[in-house]
């Protein structure tokens, strides 16, 4: 931004480094996806700045970050606590997913250019890349990334700044959900190859009908799915169920 005098005001450093707010909240978040604490558990913010060794202020702030996306609810004079899943839960995350991500890719095949197309494409051939170019094999957490950026990366087609932003606000609530699909592994990946690359098609043919269609087919097989984990749970894959 230029001053009167015509000298320009340099943009501030900013630093990459994640706060200890963000790191007490990947730390916590992670926990509860993979089962490290269940629901019903509390959290109190004194013992976890214990354990982390930082004050109160960046606890409380990665807990009230943890309740906004309902990882736990707050209860008075006593702490948070680690929200359980439902039966019910399950079906209203699916039901808005169908809803919001078979219109999303419907909007996609009919906004996309395909200058944003092939950029997505590229974008997800590098992610993909990336991972597996790790010295480590494939984790679960890895695989949940790639179907994050799927999911996100047809929102982003619409064009549609605030469709985009709700379904990655969904996909982010709905992780403890999603993570119990048996397709979120290194195996999984291979099997949902096929249902994405028939997605991709009916974008670049720029068939909105399809699209919706094979995306709400693609979720509704996820809903099955994890609804069937919920009668076999693997150990990875338990949840804290409360009624139906």
């Amino acid at each position: 931004m230029p001053l009167s005098d015509g000298r320009r005001v340099q943009p501030a450093a900013i630093s990459s480094k994640p706060s200890l707010t963000d790191r007490v909240h990947q730390t916590l978040q992670e926990r509860i996806i993979l089962g490290g604490v269940h629901g019903g558990q509390m959290l109190i913010e004194s013992h976890l700045a214990e354990e982390f060794g930082v004050s109160k202020t960046p606890v409380r702030e990665a807990l009230s970050l943890l309740s906004q996306s309902g990882f736990v609810e707050v209860i008075p004079r006593q702490g948070y606590r680690v929200t359980a899943i439902t039966v019910k839960d399950i079906h209203e995350i699916y039901e808005l997913r169908v809803l919001l991500e078979g219109e999303a890719a419907a909007l996609a095949a009919q906004r996309a250019t395909p200058e944003n197309y092939t950029k997505m494409r590229s974008e997800m051939s590098r992610l993909s890349q990336e991972l597996e170019m790790k010295d480590e094999p494939l984790t679960a957490l890895d695989v949940m990334t790639i179907d994050d950026a799927f999911h996100i990366g047809i929102a982003k087609l619409t064009q549609n700044t605030r469709l985009q932003a709700t379904i990655r606000r969904l996909l982010q609530q709905a992780t403890r959900v999603r993570w119990t699909d048996p397709h979120i592994s290194p195996e999984g990946i291979l099997a949902e190859g096929k249902g994405s690359e028939r997605i991709y098609v009916a974008l670049e043919q720029r068939d909105p009908h399809a699209a919706r269609a094979l995306m709400v087919d693609h979720v509704l097989h996820s809903k099955e799915r994890v609804l069937q984990s919920l009668l076999d749970p693997t150990p990875n894959q338990e949840i804290e169920l409360q009624g139906a």
